[in-house]
């Protein structure tokens, strides 16, 4: 139906808005909204969603850069040379959420068979309030490739299990190490782009897509697309404290609301 083209489009727009803003909430809000409230079905969710969150983000990652949110700087050396000295700590950090993806988020994506899901969901909803929380206070921790290791490690797995979760964690687990708001939104917006398009290419190899998901897919597409360059905008606009308070408060709220539609 047409107005139901047209609501699917104004909740990726507006979720879009939020996520490439803040560098999260797209899977975290519509993964819920359309599974649980809307009544649609995951097999044509899930993949909707990570397919045009891969390329919203990447616009996004594109604008971000265009308004200095984040420096992505290659030297015009080799490619050996870039990763030891040329590249940005930003951009060595988005090379190295791409190629955990490769294996965990394909990883997520079979485990869909073998884990419960609420087990899992809910231990991402306590670990992304648990970061909100540590946000909000203003602590850190010392910064370290392990720990970033880590954050992307949980992230990427948990968007090819759910569909959501990536940008909670990732974005919250750099601002608490000690890195800029805003560069931490940029980052982890563009490392969307190929960690979703991962998860989108296993979730055809390993599950049944349904003949319907084209209808769902092209609106969530469009919506997400237009808005993305908005996000960039918005996140050059806010200053660096209101955009640490805005972040913490929504990571806190988005674990709060997740766990209560798993459990209640």
């Amino acid at each position: 139906m047409i107005s139901e083209f047209f609501l699917i489009i104004f909740l990726a727009f507006f979720v879009e808005i939020i996520d490439s803003s803040l560098g999260m909430g797209y899977g975290t809000i519509l993964s819920p909204l359309f599974i649980i409230i809307l009544k649609y079905n995951a097999s044509i969710v899930i993949p909707s969603i990570l397919l045009s969150q891969a390329l919203a983000g990447s616009i996004a990652g594109i604008f971000h850069k265009k308004y200095k949110n984040v420096n992505f700087k290659i030297e015009n050396i080799s490619w050996i040379e870039n990763l030891k000295n040329g590249f940005t700590s930003e951009l060595r950090f988005v090379i190295l959420i791409s190629m955990l993806a490769i294996f965990f988020t394909v990883l997520g994506v079979q485990f869909t068979y073998y884990i419960n899901p609420i087990i899992l969901k809910t231990y991402i909803c306590i670990l992304v309030l648990f970061i909100g929380i540590i946000s909000l206070t203003k602590k850190k921790i010392v910064f370290s490739w392990k720990k970033t290791l880590i954050f992307g490690i949980l992230a990427t797995f948990n968007k090819g299990f759910t569909g959501g979760g990536f940008g909670p964690i990732l974005t919250g687990g750099q601002i608490i190490s000690g890195k800029q708001e805003k560069s931490s939104v940029g980052c982890t917006t563009l490392s969307q782009g190929p960690v979703c398009l991962t998860g989108f290419i296993a979730y055809l190899f390993f599950n049944n897509i349904q003949y319907s998901l084209a209808s769902f897919l092209f609106p969530m597409i469009l919506g997400a697309s237009i808005a993305a360059p908005i996000g960039a905008i918005i996140t050059k606009e806010i200053d660096k404290k209101s955009l640490h308070k805005i972040i913490s408060i929504l990571m806190i709220l988005l674990g709060i609301w997740s766990f209560t539609k798993i459990w209640i």
